[in-house]
């Protein structure tokens, strides 16, 4: 969609000014009212073709943490690669 390119160009521009307020006007610059006004048409749009925000389902935390400490653990108590133990040339004999 041409008009969220826009949007997030003009997003990434404006987080690489040093200021949104303008100090001798006092006032925001005049692209932050364009692009929230971009923002809000978009929203209108997708609201009108009933494209809501579908919200990703998250893990809460601790479940995260635990979850990734039962999986360390899985991986430590794996056996190690099968090989031969350590390089060297593989003849078996210590140089």
């Amino acid at each position: 969609m041409f008009d969220e390119l826009v949007l997030q160009s003009g997003q990434a521009w404006l987080m690489r000014q040093d200021a949104l307020v303008s100090a001798r006007r006092r006032a925001f610059l005049p692209v932050v009212r364009e692009l929230t006004a971009l923002g809000e048409s978009i929203a209108r749009k997708l609201s009108l073709l009933g494209l809501g925000r579908v919200e990703k389902p998250v893990e809460e935390l601790e479940e995260y943490l635990s979850r990734r400490q039962r999986e360390a653990e899985a991986r430590a108590k794996e056996p190690p690669p099968a090989g031969d133990g350590g390089g060297g040339d593989g003849d078996g004999e210590d140089p």
